[in-house]
């Protein structure tokens, strides 16, 4: 899905009306890090879940190895961008490790 400048490798789960968990993973950890299991059994609980891999992380735009042309900010920026582009706001984010900032800028720059 084409968000700002990127193109980030978005997965969803269940049925999109229902209330959506956004789920955000940490450095240099793909989508696949929220076991499929986990997604399955949170959206047959009644959940719409969604999983995405960062900019240079697993299939979403990489860039030079080593030499990341963006600010760590923009990781959030790239995630409220996600949720405006699926049309899903509002959303519950969860998070671990560097997630956790991920959605904390969200939280701060995007209410």
């Amino acid at each position: 899905m084409r968000v700002g400048d990127v193109e980030l490798c978005v997965e969803s789960f269940g049925e999109p009306g229902r209330p959506t968990l956004l789920l955000v993973s940490g450095a240099a950890a793909a989508m696949d890090w929220w076991d499929t299991e986990l997604c399955t059994r949170l959206a047959d609980g009644g959940r719409h879940v969604v999983r995405y891999d960062h900019r240079d992380t697993g299939e979403s735009t990489t860039g030079e190895p080593g030499a990341p042309s963006y600010g760590g900010w923009q990781l959030g920026d790239d995630c409220a961008g996600l949720v405006e582009a699926l049309g899903l706001a509002p959303v519950h984010l969860v998070s671990v490790s560097l997630g956790g900032g991920i959605v904390s800028m969200v939280a701060l720059r995007h209410r």
